[in-house]
């Protein structure tokens, strides 16, 4: 229901300028539910305990029954009991730790009847397997042909070494090629050169991977040194993807060394080599080495929390021949920002070219450790911006330009700006750089600064004054006096959450043991985006 309204208020803009209607935001999506195995009937289960388990068993019963018929010990030979295109199950035993790799190249029948690797099912109490590598990754899939109908479930794949030089062969996901129907989910990776790295080499002649599913999976501290490669939490291209529910946090970077932290690292990197949109909602991305979100062929971003990343969502690419997709970027909140190491950032949202994009109740609050980049850049150097909408976004006390827009004369144009609030304590330029738009509909917005001339528009400072007669304003107001909110922030969440002093750092600690049968609600976006929207009515 939200996309839909969304959608046409998003169509009622590009087509009519009188006073619009205040946009209703259903107040919850309906929350995901852990995925459901239902066996078909000539499915068969396997099952996996290196305690008890032998090779020699046939995996049948995660019980040694004699005359053969028990678990196998290692998780290969039970990967290599499955038959491929048919539903089976294969299980894996809660709280043991396996070196192992699995080189993957079978499919389950369809999409309702897939093959299955998960953890033992009747003991949530306990933690998910741990996998540990021994070379290259976990799960390396190396048939370019792909594979389809395939779940991977509650799987926790680590790294214990954490070396920059070895982390560069190690990854939780290889997958090369057209994947569909697959689902990820109740995952974590820790430690890994990359965390999940999904390529597609027929993606970009048209062909891509279909139904990819990443959910409930916690992504973290992905690394490998800048003298070794790239490193990315995620790196993905070529698919229809959902990614929903997940923590991206701390990818591409080592505390020990912050010069480990460059352009080049992300937690989530959508390549611009993909010629599809991506779906990233309800999920957390935190503290990476430079994206929060490179969602290079744009896409739906809704209700996510971005925090602390030196910028948080990019849509678009100076490198693609084509521009990126129509983007709907709605209900998230970013909070704060920092440099890249020595490297100025502190970007709430960069919009790198393309038509139709939505922008619509966002909350972009406290930069606090970056240099003062621009809260939102939109860049028509590349490709035109054409009706881009922002309307009802928030930016509050980001303590630089709200929006700049670069490019060269006419390369952003038809641009909306409808009911969105600014709150800036400092004195700083709510409008700037070389390309405003030429055409340009302001209607019903709030803007509270102690700047006496904060639009910078076509060389010229403006007063609001002389901004709102310039645009032919509707409705707008400006006052140099700025309004004491309430405050409120990650760091306050958790504290009275949970009567600490831990902060931000207590919650994403927290937050990466969140699991299938350990699932706490308050450590999601949900919780906290709700927490932080209240304080600004929304």
């Amino acid at each position: 229901m939200r996309f839909l309204i969304i959608f046409v208020l998003f169509c009622a803009s590009l087509i009519g300028q009188s006073k619009p209607t205040m946009p209703i935001f259903e107040e919850e999506q309906r929350p995901i539910e852990w995925t459901e195995l239902i066996p078909s009937q000539d499915t068969i289960q396997y099952f996996v305990d290196n305690a008890i388990g032998d090779d020699s068993f046939n995996g049948r019963s995660p019980w040694v029954l004699g005359n053969g018929v028990g678990p196998k010990r290692t998780i290969q030979a039970g990967y290599n009991a499955l038959r491929d295109g048919y539903p089976d199950f294969l299980f894996i035993k809660r709280g043991q730790t396996f070196n192992e790799n699995i080189e993957w190249n079978k499919s389950g029948r369809s999409n309702t009847e897939r093959m299955v690797i998960s953890a033992y099912q009747n003991e949530l109490h306990l933690p998910r397997p741990v996998i540990v590598p021994t070379y290259a990754a976990i799960f390396h899939f190396r048939n370019y042909q792909g594979f389809s109908n395939v779940n991977i479930m509650s799987l926790d794949i680590k790294n214990p070494s954490y070396n920059p030089a070895t982390n560069s062969s190690l990854c939780g996901f290889t997958l090369l090629g057209t994947f569909n129907n697959l689902l990820i989910e109740d995952v974590r990776t820790t430690g890994m050169g990359g965390g999940i790295n999904l390529y597609d080499p027929n993606g970009v002649a048209g062909q891509p991977g279909d139904n990819v599913v990443l959910r409930r999976c916690v992504i973290v501290d992905a690394f490998k040194g800048p003298s070794v490669g790239h490193s990315q939490g995620m790196f993905t291209t070529g698919h229809r993807m959902v990614i929903e529910e997940c923590l991206f946090d701390h990818n591409g970077w080592t505390d020990s060394d912050l010069s480990t932290q460059t352009i080049f690292n992300h937690n989530i990197y959508v390549s611009h080599s993909g010629i599809v949109p991506i779906t990233f909602r309800n999920s957390i991305s935190a503290r990476a080495s430079s994206h929060g979100g490179q969602f290079r062929t744009g896409g739906i971003i809704d209700n996510n929390l971005f925090y602390q990343n030196p910028l948080s969502i990019l849509i678009g690419s100076s490198q693609s021949t084509v521009p990126p997709n129509p983007s709907v970027v709605s209900n998230n909140i970013v909070l704060d920002s920092r440099d890249i190491f020595t490297n100025p950032r502190g970007n709430a949202l960069d919009i790198v070219g393309g038509s139709n994009h939505l922008v619509v109740n966002n909350l972009f609050k406290d930069r606090l450790t970056g240099s003062g980049q621009p809260c939102v850049s939109i860049s028509g150097s590349f490709f035109p911006v054409r009706n881009l909408n922002l309307t009802r976004n928030i930016i509050s006390n980001w303590r630089s330009q709200s929006f700049y827009f670069s490019g060269n004369a006419g390369s952003v144009n038809q641009v909306i700006f409808r009911q969105n609030e600014i709150y800036e304590p400092l004195s700083q330029l709510i409008m700037d750089g070389p390309a405003y738009p030429q055409t340009t509909l302001s209607l019903y917005n709030k803007y509270y600064n102690p700047a006496t001339q904060p639009f910078l528009v076509n060389g010229a400072y403006r007063t609001p004054t002389q901004y709102f007669s310039l645009v032919g304003d509707v409705g707008s107001t400006y006052s140099t006096t700025v309004p004491v909110l309430q405050s409120v922030s990650l760091d306050t969440y958790y504290n009275t959450l949970r009567n600490t002093n831990t902060g931000a750092v207590g919650f994403l600690t927290e937050a990466r043991e969140n699991r299938k049968g350990n699932w706490d609600p308050a450590l999601t976006s949900w919780a906290v985006n709700n927490y932080i929207r209240a304080a600004y009515g929304r």
